[in-house]
């Protein structure tokens, strides 16, 4: 009796734990096809589309044959749906996002975090390959410190930054604020941490206000997104850097946590191999539909740049690629910048060299 009764026990139990393991593998399964599989489907579907519509125009460029310029214009038709699909995805999610509070961001930041910890060390290995040096070189070491590293810095800056407009309003300054000669004001920067302390030993930095901006002026400008967030919802499109990994992804950090604007990152076709790495860091982002990546050339820049769901572009690139956004180009490009006619949405740039 003694013995059949713990066989029973033994065989509940199993069950359970069997009827527990199927709820966990819906729920991932679940959280594979509704959340995570649309965002890494559209991304994927653009670059197919690209590709197929360069392979076309090479054959039309070759032979001269209407087949393949007939067959180039379909697959432009349908990397403009999937353009479409995807800024449509996030402009839906903009006020979503503006009703987010801080202490949710945080939360989100936090899955940033610990999503990023989990494919640091293959992104870093997949961009010192594409660089041709070894992941345990000098070289591989700042690889690892100026993509993967700096992402989580950014990442764990904002997180703090969401915990101090929690607890006192605003982000804190890390030093303090000191007056300077000519009615100005300069506030310490650099050291920000323990760790920074430790990092640059007997190096401070700081930024220097304008003549006449007061303390008081620029805490009334701080975290202005926060204040009055449907104001500042909208969709920006980040033209991801090709000369620094990193950056594009921490553009889209700027975009979200400081400037409230839902994101579309077109990623450089330099380094769009991290792009599958991207995902998983941002996965907290991208399932929400607060984030998007496509990947594809300037053909797929340009539609963008004038897509009219976009308000917002930020770009990193030479003078020329900012002109050729804000102006256009060729000789109308020159009319336009000659006479001052602009694209209307809103654009920052970071040149680089």
């Amino acid at each position: 009796g003694l013995g059949f009764g713990a066989l029973v026990l033994i065989a509940l139990g199993l069950g359970g734990m069997s009827v527990w393991s199927m709820n966990a593998v819906r729920k991932t399964a679940h959280e594979l096809a509704d959340m995570r599989l649309p965002g890494a489907k559209v991304a994927n579907e653009v670059e197919r589309k690209s590709l197929h519509t360069m392979f076309e125009m090479r054959g039309f460029a070759y032979t001269g044959e209407k087949r393949f310029w007939d067959k180039a214009r379909e697959q432009i038709a349908m990397t403009k749906d999937r353009l479409d699909a995807a800024v449509r995805d996030v402009a839906t999610q903009s006020l979503a996002w503006a009703a987010t509070s801080p202490r949710e961001r945080a939360e989100l930041l936090s899955r940033v975090v610990a999503d990023t910890y989990e494919v640091a060390e293959d992104w870093a290995a997949a961009a010192c390959a594409a660089k041709g040096y070894s992941s345990d070189s000098v070289e591989g070491g700042e690889e690892l410190f100026s993509g993967v590293g700096t992402f989580l810095r950014m990442a764990n800056a904002f997180r703090q930054s969401m915990i101090d407009i929690i607890e006192k309003g605003r982000p804190q300054y890390p030093g303090p604020v000191r007056h300077k000669p000519g009615n100005r004001i300069a506030i310490q920067v650099v050291p920000g941490s323990g760790f920074d302390k430790l990092l640059y030993a007997g190096m401070s930095g700081e930024v220097w206000m304008e003549p006449g901006v007061s303390e008081a002026d620029v805490q009334a400008t701080q975290a202005e997104a926060y204040k009055n967030p449907v104001e500042h919802a909208g969709v920006s499109l980040v033209l991801g850097a090709g000369n620094v990994a990193s950056l594009g992804p921490r553009d889209v950090l700027t975009k979200l946590f400081a400037e409230g604007k839902v994101v579309v990152l077109k990623a450089n076709p330099v380094n769009d191999y991290l792009v599958p790495f991207w995902e998983k860091a941002m996965a907290a982002l991208i399932e929400p539909g607060y984030l998007r990546i496509v990947r594809g050339g300037a053909q797929v820049g340009a539609y963008l740049t004038h897509h009219p769901l976009i308000q917002d572009i930020h770009v990193t690139g030479s003078d020329k690629t900012h002109d050729a956004i804000v102006f256009g180009v060729g000789e109308e490009g020159a009319r336009r910048k000659a006479a001052g006619e602009r694209n209307s949405r809103r654009t920052r740039s970071a040149k680089r060299a």
